[in-house]
Formats: C-alpha cells, sequence, structure tokens
C-alpha cells in the first residue's frame, strides 16, 4: 500500500506539472492573433486550417519585420523631407499592405529626376510660394497632359518654358528699367557722361589755379635773393629749396620727382612736407633707404611687382667678382667639390643681395590694391608667358590679332645661333645681333621703332657694345642711325637705345628688345647648366622682367639646347625651379616662333598649373546668342570669330579685314560683364577708349531689342558692318 501510493502522489505531480504547462500555452495561445479564427483551427481534427493559421503568422511576422527596418531607413532622409512627406510615407509603411503607386514607389520611380529637382529648388529661393502655385495648377490638368505626353508632350513643355521665361523676363525688366533703354538712348547718356566728366577735369584745372593765393606767397624781389645762379651770393640747390620753402615754393611746385638719394640730399628734412609720397618700382628699394622719404610724408602710395626684382646694391662689388670668376647656377653631376663650394657661396651672397624690401614691408602692413591691366604689349603673345608663369593668368590684356597675322608678324623671332660660349661671353651671338640691328635699322628707315639690347650677363652687355661701336667707325649709315637712336625722345620721354644685362634693365620698355641668352656649350661640345643670376635663387623673377620690356617684338637670339637646360618639359610638370622657367621660356619663345599657337598654350597652361588645359582666371560659358549673331553675320557674307575668353576687355565676336588681316570690327552681345567694369564709367568710356586702340569699330548688340524688334536691330548691326568695312550689304 505504502509503494502504490507514493506512486500515485509521483502521477499526482506529473499531472500537476503537465496542466500548468497546458495553462501556461493557453495564456500564449490567447494572446495569438485572430484568437476566434485560431480557436476554429484547433478544433480541425484534420490540421488544415492550424496550417493554413500558421502560415498567415509567419508572414505576419515578416511584414512586421519589414515594417521595422522600413521606418528605420527612413530616419536618415526625414530632413531631407517635409513634415507631411514623413506622416505620409509612415503611414503607407505601415497600412499599405499591397504597395501600389505610394509616394515611396512613386520617388524610387522617378530617381534619376531627384538631382534635377534638388538643383531646381535651390534656384527657386525666394519665389518658392510662387513656383508652388504654379505647379499646383499645373497639377489640376496633369491627367490630361499624362494623356499628351505620347504625342504632344514636347510641345507642352516647350510652352512650358516659353512662358516661364516671358515672367523672369518681366521680373528682370519690372527690377531694373534701364534694360528697356534702346541704343540710341543708351549712346546719349554715355554721351553725357562723357561730357561730364571732361567739364570735371576743367573744373579741377581751374580749381588748382584758383587755389593759390598770391598774398601767402613771396614777393618778386624777394625770390631775386635766392634764385641767383652765378656769383658769390648764388646758392646751392639744396640751399635754395631749404630758403624756399619758406617763400610758398612748395605751393607753386606741388608735384617733384626724384630717387631716394636725391630727396635726401636736396629736401629740407621736415615731417609732413607733402601732403602724398609715392614710391614707384618700390620692390628695388631697400626699406632704410625710404625712411627719411616717408618721414617727409602725411600719406604714403607704394607701388611695385614682388614678381620682379629685389634691391641689388648690396655687395655689389663682391658678387660680381665671383661671378665672373664662376657663373652662379646649379652644379653639374660630374662637378667638383672646390665647384659646389664656390657655388654655394654666390647664392649665400645672392640672398644676402636680395634683401627685404619696401614692397614686402608694405604688402604685409597696408591695404593691397593689384593693377589687373597690362597696356604695355601689342601682342598677347608677348605678355602670355608671365601672365601664365607669375600671374596665374589674372592680366586683363586689351590687344587681339587674327592668329594669321600674329604668325606673319612673328612677335617673339627665335634664333638658333650655336655660338660657342667661352670666358663669359659668346662672340658668334654677339656678331649676330648686330648684323640683324644694322638690317633691322637700315629697313625701317626714318620710322625707326625704338630699340633695346638685353643679355643676360655683364660681360655680353660689354661684348656686344664693342662690337656696336666697331661697327659705327666703319659704316657711315650705321653711325648716323646709332647717333640718332642714342638721344631719342618720345613725348619728352628717353626712349634711347641701350646695351644692358638683366639685372638693370627693370624699369625699361622699348619697341623691339633684342636678346642674347649668352650660354651655350663651350669649345669642347660641352653644356654646363650654370646661368648666372638666372640660376641662382630668384632667378626666375629677372627673367620676368627681362621678358616683358618689348612693346612690338622680341628678337631672341641663343645658343642654348633647349633639352639640357631642365627636365620641366618632359616630366610635364609644374616649375619648381629658375632653371624650369628659363626652360619654359625657350620653347615658349620657339613655339610662338613657328607659329605653333596651340602647343604654346598648352606649354603656358603647364607653367600655369602642371597640365591643366582650363584657364582658371577667365572661364568662358556658351551662350546662344552669340551663336546667332554670328550665324547672322555669316548671312551678310562675313565669317567671323567667337572670341571664347571672359576676360574685362573680352568681344564675343570679332570679324578680320581681309584687306589689312586685322580684327576691325568687335561686337558685344549685350554689355560685358566684369567686376572691372561695375562703374558705367568704365563699362561705358575707359573700356571702349582702350579697346578702339586695336580694333577701330566696336558694336553692341542688344539681346532684348532682337527679340522685340529684330529687324531694327539686324538694320543696326549691317550699319556696323558697312561703316567698318566700307561695304555694302544685301
Amino acid at each position: 500500500k505504502r509503494a502504490l501510493g507514493n506512486e500515485l502522489i509521483c502521477e499526482i505531480s506529473d499531472l500537476i506539472q503537465l496542466l500548468q504547462t497546458t495553462q501556461k500555452y493557453e495564456y500564449e495561445i490567447r494572446g495569438a492573433p485572430n484568437w476566434e479564427k485560431f480557436k476554429l483551427a484547433l478544433t480541425d481534427h484534420s490540421g488544415l486550417e492550424l496550417h493554413e493559421y500558421v502560415v498567415a503568422l509567419n508572414k505576419s511576422l515578416e511584414r512586421y519585420d519589414d515594417i521595422e527596418s522600413s521606418l528605420q531607413l527612413l530616419n536618415p532622409v526625414q530632413e531631407w523631407l517635409s513634415d507631411e512627406a514623413v506622416k505620409i510615407i509612415t503611414d503607407q509603411i505601415i497600412t499599405d499592405e499591397k504597395g501600389g503607386l505610394s509616394l515611396v514607389t512613386n520617388l524610387f520611380s522617378q530617381s534619376n529626376k531627384v538631382e534635377l529637382f534638388q538643383r531646381y529648388r535651390h534656384t527657386i529661393g525666394k519665389e518658392e510660394s510662387l513656383i508652388g502655385n504654379f505647379f499646383e495648377k499645373l497639377s489640376s490638368v496633369r491627367n490630361s497632359l499624362i494623356i499628351l505626353k505620347s504625342d504632344h508632350g514636347s510641345e507642352v513643355r516647350r510652352i512650358i518654358n516659353r512662358e516661364v521665361r516671358l515672367a523672369w523676363k518681366q521680373e528682370a525688366e519690372e527690377s531694373s528699367t534701364g534694360l528697356f533703354l534702346d541704343q540710341q538712348e543708351i549712346r546719349q547718356k554715355v554721351q553725357t557722361l562723357s561730357e561730364y566728366i571732361k567739364e570735371m577735369r576743367e573744373l579741377n584745372r581751374l580749381y588748382l589755379q584758383e587755389r593759390y593765393e598770391r598774398d601767402k606767397h613771396a614777393r618778386s624781389t624777394d625770390w631775386e635773393s635766392i634764385t641767383r645762379l652765378t656769383g658769390a651770393r648764388s646758392l646751392r640747390l639744396r640751399e635754395f629749396i631749404s630758403r624756399g620753402s619758406s617763400f610758398g615754393l612748395f605751393d607753386l611746385k606741388p608735384v617733384w620727382l626724384m630717387n631716394p638719394d636725391v630727396a635726401a640730399r636736396m629736401l629740407p628734412l621736415i615731417k609732413g612736407l607733402f601732403d602724398v609720397v609715392v614710391f614707384d618700382e618700390a620692390s628695388q628699394l631697400p626699406v632704410e633707404h625710404s625712411l627719411h622719404v616717408l618721414y617727409r610724408g602725411k600719406r604714403v602710395i607704394i607701388s611695385g611687382d614682388e614678381k620682379q626684382m629685389p634691391p641689388t646694391a648690396f655687395f655689389q662689388s663682391k658678387i660680381e667678382t665671383e661671378e665672373a670668376e664662376l657663373e652662379g647656377g646649379l652644379a653639374d653631376d660630374d662637378a667638383t667639390d672646390e665647384e659646389i663650394e664656390a657655388l654655394e657661396m654666390v647664392a649665400n651672397s645672392r640672398d644676402i643681395k636680395d634683401c627685404t624690401n619696401l614692397l614686402n614691408l608694405a604688402s604685409s602692413t597696408l591695404h593691397t590694391q593689384v593693377l589687373k591691366v597690362h597696356y604695355r604689349s601689342k601682342f598677347r603673345e608677348l605678355i602670355a608667358f608671365s601672365n601664365a608663369s607669375f600671374y596665374q593668368n589674372s592680366l586683363h590684356i586689351p590687344v587681339r590679332h587674327p592668329s594669321s597675322l600674329t604668325a606673319l608678324y612673328k612677335p617673339i623671332e627665335y634664333i638658333e645661333v650655336n655660338g660657342v660660349y667661352k670666358d663669359q661671353q659668346n662672340p658668334a651671338e654677339a656678331a649676330a645681333i648686330v648684323n640683324r640691328l644694322q638690317e633691322f635699322w637700315e629697313k625701317a628707315g626714318d620710322s625707326r621703332p625704338s630699340v633695346g639690347i638685353v643679355t643676360f650677363n655683364r660681360k655680353q652687355a660689354d661684348l656686344i657694345q664693342e662690337y656696336i661701336e666697331k661697327r659705327a667707325e666703319i659704316d657711315s649709315k650705321f653711325r648716323v642711325c646709332l647717333s640718332e637712336e642714342n638721344t631719342r625722345y618720345e613725348d619728352g620721354e628717353d626712349m634711347s637705345f641701350f646695351v644692358k644685362n638683366v639685372e638693370n634693365v627693370q624699369g625699361d620698355e622699348r619697341d623691339v628688345i633684342l636678346f642674347s641668352s649668352t650660354f651655350g656649350k663651350n669649345e669642347h661640345g660641352r653644356f654646363r647648366r650654370f646661368f648666372g643670376v638666372l640660376g641662382a635663387m630668384g632667378g626666375e623673377r629677372r627673367l620676368n622682367v627681362a621678358v616683358t620690356r618689348a612693346r612690338e617684338k622680341i628678337m631672341f637670339f641663343t645658343s642654348m639646347p633647349v633639352s639640357d637646360v631642365s627636365d620641366f618639359i618632359n616630366v610635364k610638370r609644374p616649375p619648381n625651379t629658375p632653371r624650369d622657367y628659363l626652360q619654359g621660356y625657350l620653347q615658349y619663345a620657339k613655339l610662338v616662333s613657328l607659329g605653333e599657337f596651340d602647343r604654346a598654350t598648352a606649354l603656358t597652361n603647364q607653367l600655369l598649373d602642371g597640365g591643366s588645359n582650363v584657364d582658371h582666371a577667365h572661364e568662358f560659358n556658351e551662350d546662344g546668342f552669340i551663336q546667332i549673331v554670328s550665324n547672322f553675320i555669316f548671312e551678310c557674307g562675313f565669317t567671323s570669330t567667337i572670341a571664347r575668353e571672359a576676360t574685362a576687355f573680352s568681344l564675343d565676336i570679332l570679324i578680320k579685314n581681309p584687306e589689312t588681316g586685322q580684327f576691325s570690327l568687335g561686337i558685344e552681345c549685350d554689355a560685358p560683364q566684369h567686376n572691372l567694369l561695375a562703374s558705367a564709367r568704365s563699362r561705358e568710356i575707359w573700356r571702349p577708349e582702350i579697346l578702339r586702340l586695336g580694333i577701330p569699330y566696336i558694336h553692341r548688340v542688344s539681346s532684348i531689342n532682337w527679340y522685340t524688334s529684330q529687324e531694327s536691330e539686324k538694320k543696326l548691326l549691317r550699319q556696323a558692318i558697312t561703316s567698318a568695312f566700307r561695304k555694302e550689304l544685301k
């Protein structure tokens, strides 16, 4: 009986545990979705209803996971959507069991247009509500547009495009009434502005005359006592200036032109003696040499070019002696230890000589204004190398010629002499230059351009001067030309003939510059890469000075093998050393001389940024209106050139005169847009005056008038072409 009792207790315990488990399952089952359907499934002895229920339950669980995942993926993009859009998408994620054409589906189906739409939204700006209203009206006829899409969709888009542009055009015209001015009205306003400017200049002149109060100046008898030029009572110039200052000398003569050394010796040391002191070529002036002049001025204007030569006065004799013994530069691979040490000493001395100058000091402490217009060169090829190498193509160059004319004239003529370089001289180059100088003078006759000769070292300059003097002794015509050119003045400015080395030519300019690059192979056929001051630190600045002295033409005589100067061209990298710039210019001059302007431009791009073909300073944007005007000019019987640049002096279209080869007519399609032309004076008066120095006729075509009164605008353009070419058009 005890055994049966224990067995009964165990069975009861198992039954209780089973009932507890069953109760647990019952609670969980009651929590199942769709409880009523589940109860029916439990009563189905075949088990089919239960199987279908389990399958549906698994699908529900998968959908739940999908919903949670979709909501998590929505979080990162909520900041790009409106609150309303987030609510719509959330509701569709939770409730849209079959998917359908939901907002998300539409978004993905139009994903290729999302970027365009976002760019469009960015351009809307403050007019978003106006554009929104426009699209709201379009949405009311959306179904009709969809029906038309297959056959007339392009026409609908064209109409909408046109109407939107007309609306923008109307808004622009309402905000800027000047757009309604016709050509005649603009010309009248420009003429009025020009007359006002002339009147203002005349008033300023009269003001300067009337501002002097004669009562404050000394009497003529007082001046007689200090203006004696001879005799015991005559005064030195310094004494005259000192005593004359109390008589009103600086009121009568308010502008004084002198160098700092003369100012120190002649002017009284009075603080604020001048209202304004102007320094020119300040990059060549040591700071300590300028202090006394700064003291004499109330205000100061400091002008110069940091890409040109620094002061070169210190240790001049010592350095010239060292450089005469060994041309400064970079050592060859087989140079001896003594040569390398000597080169390093010369380079260190050069660093001392290139000391801090007034321009560097001023640029670090004063407000800086950059002059970006280059007037000197009559061919842009004369300045293009320096513009790219040293000024990042930031200079605006008014002059422009057809490439055919440039190739014919050769603004840079490259002459390979291949002479022998010995004792820092190249006699073959010197003789070639003198021969060409004589030929040049005889051919030019009485209309001789001004000429200067530049060499890359001092000894070559002395040799050329010696050859010139010998030629003058035996050739009377050459002697007459030399005598006349040595005393040549133009409008009061010294334009006399000179022979100088690269160290002392800064500040000079002539119509034609003859170069002797001097260096070359020695008598053993060996070329050593020693380039004197051009190879030392700052040599590229000296090169910049040398190659920008010519107004019309450079004749470059050289004996240097270009490929041996550096590896800059072959490696196609930006220039790093003075030798790189020297090789770059030699190659550039050669290409321009051969008329290979595309290759020359590619080389300047390499100098600018290591090979990119993009002009970062002046990028040109294509304009359909320019092409329309160009097509009309072609219909008139003329071939035009689209300039494809965006400088302050760009003309959209140029027409060449077949008789002269020059551009005779430049056409602007609407007024030029440039930050240098923000004022009407610079845009309508200064710019045309500069442009007409090279292109005699300038005409502006108005895009508004072309649209509103096309025939009238075309008639004006025909008249401009007729005036420029003296030819009647059909």
